[in-house]
């Protein structure tokens, strides 16, 4: 099966509907984003509902999911993957959806964005003992984003994929927020309001 066919095209074209998890569970299969399988993630917070330890696969199928429940306004759904019940409001959880909403993104943006979060992880594939280089990761990306993203969202996507993990780290200190910045600002301005959009206290 090949990576890009008529659903891509006929997305776009608004001649089909998708979802982020219909692109993840098509892009798994057809390249190396299957490896992930078997690539487990650690600690207690990372297992499935049944107990068993959650794969980068797994990780990767419930972020492309929360994407989708997240355009799609679902707080119940929300509520369920709060570390602990009630930690955030429904207000608060309710004005997320409002600015996505709000911010109105056109089918190229939102397969942009899927895509970007079934590759933000790819790094893992060639993971060594000293971690994961996250431009090893926008590497492999690469090839994928050029055939399924149109040319003016691909520097969207990779931003995501190579940032993905700075966001978090500028809120700890880890990372200047002026390394980001500069790199956000190469962005067009019709892409930046796609990197604005954060939550927190919620598992994925």
């Amino acid at each position: 099966m090949p990576i890009t066919g008529t659903w891509v095209d006929d997305y776009l074209a608004a001649e089909a509907s998708l979802t982020g998890r219909e692109v993840y569970d098509r892009l798994e299969p057809v390249t190396p984003l299957s490896d992930l399988r078997s690539i487990f993630r650690q600690g207690a917070r990372n297992r499935l509902a049944d107990g068993s330890q959650q794969s980068y696969a797994d990780h990767n199928r419930l972020l492309l999911e929360g994407l989708d429940r997240l355009l799609a306004g679902d707080l119940a759904w929300y509520r369920t993957r709060l570390e602990t019940p009630g930690a955030v409001s429904d207000a608060r959880l309710q004005a997320c959806f409002d600015a996505v909403a709000a911010a109105s993104f056109d089918r190229p943006a939102k397969l942009a964005l899927w895509t970007a979060a079934a590759l933000h992880d790819c790094g893992m594939l060639v993971a060594s003992d000293s971690g994961v280089d996250v431009e090893d990761g926008v590497a492999l990306a690469a090839d994928i984003v050029a055939a399924i993203c149109p040319v003016d969202v691909r520097a969207l996507t990779l931003f995501a994929v190579r940032h993905h993990d700075y966001i978090k780290d500028v809120f700890t200190g880890e990372v200047p927020a002026s390394f980001v910045a500069e790199d956000l600002e190469q962005l067009p301005a019709g892409d930046r309001k796609s990197t604005r959009l954060n939550s927190s206290h919620i598992t994925i």
